[in-house]
């Protein structure tokens, strides 16, 4: 179907509809966009932030037990002091094991399941460790109770058990969770990048597609106004004034079958019919004379 075949109110619709689609895609590009970065921050939320903060809360969870067993050997420590150091350690668990509980829900890649593997064989080691520890310890206990003469000796060998038996499975799960720390920190500063970039990029996309719109706006406006509406009722009004001045030598070039082409189309019936109403008085008047 040609467009000069379309009416005029057509031809508006076609302008407004052309306009409304790309103004659609530019409403589907930026749900999209911002679809992909929802996921993105949503996986940063769900799994980075609260991957990086239990397994912090695991090191220091580890570290205040270690700092404990560090204190239980002091020689000069009252029975009291040597108590609170048993709740450092019930506490220090309790944390421990519920961000293990916690992180072990959260989805991992590949690098975090492996090193998450590693690091549960020497917890599990290091949790065995301490509490040889403590049995130890609170043979101590006993000893202090009883005035055993031995007391330093098995000091000596708790200290033996924290300085040689326990170094290397507490180094080695702390550096467990500094590597999934830091990889958890570097996953998270990459997604929020991407989620940047995703709105960077949907920003730019949509200002391009916004002045897309608009100039188009534009130029279709002109084009209907220019050939749709103004240059055929300009030739139009031309004509009318040349009748008006008995003028019927001219007519209107019709372009489009649309309104304003039916008028045109009757007043060049009318320009017609009236040519041939002169033609035929004159010939009548000729007869006459």
């Amino acid at each position: 179907m040609k467009l000069s075949n379309l009416t005029l109110s057509t031809k508006l619709l076609f302008g407004f509809f052309t306009i409304a689609i790309v103004s659609t895609i530019i409403s589907i590009i930026d749900l999209q966009t911002a679809s992909t970065t929802n996921k993105t921050i949503t996986a940063l939320i769900q799994n980075r932030m609260p991957s990086v903060q239990y397994l912090v809360m695991m090191k220091e969870g580890i570290t205040a037990v270690k700092a404990a067993q560090r204190t239980i050997t002091i020689p000069t420590l009252i029975p009291e002091d040597r108590k609170r150091q048993y709740k450092r350690f019930d506490e220090a668990f309790e944390r421990i094991n519920k961000a293990i509980a916690e992180y072990q829900n959260i989805q991992k890649d590949n690098f975090e399941n492996e090193n998450w593997k590693n690091f549960l064989e020497g917890y599990r080691n290091w949790e065995s460790l301490h509490q040889k520890f403590v049995s130890k310890s609170k043979e101590i206990d006993i000893a202090y109770q009883n005035n055993d003469p031995k007391v330093n000796e098995y000091l000596y060998e708790l200290m033996k058990i924290t300085m040689f038996e326990l170094k290397d499975p507490f180094f080695q799960i702390e550096s467990q969770l500094d590597k999934l720390t830091e990889h958890n920190i570097n996953l998270s500063h990459e997604e929020s990048n991407q989620a940047f970039s995703e709105m960077d990029t949907t920003k730019i996309i949509t200002i391009i597609l916004t002045i897309f719109s608009f100039t188009l706006a534009i130029i279709l406006g002109l084009w209907i106004s220019k050939n749709v509406i103004k240059k055929p009722i300009s030739e139009l009004m031309i004509v009318f004034n040349n009748i008006m001045k008995g003028d019927f030598r001219n007519q209107i070039e019709i372009q489009n079958n649309d309104e304003i082409g039916q008028i045109s189309t009757l007043v060049n019936k009318l320009i017609t019919h009236r040519k041939e109403e002169i033609s035929d008085l004159i010939k009548r008047s000729d007869i006459i004379l």
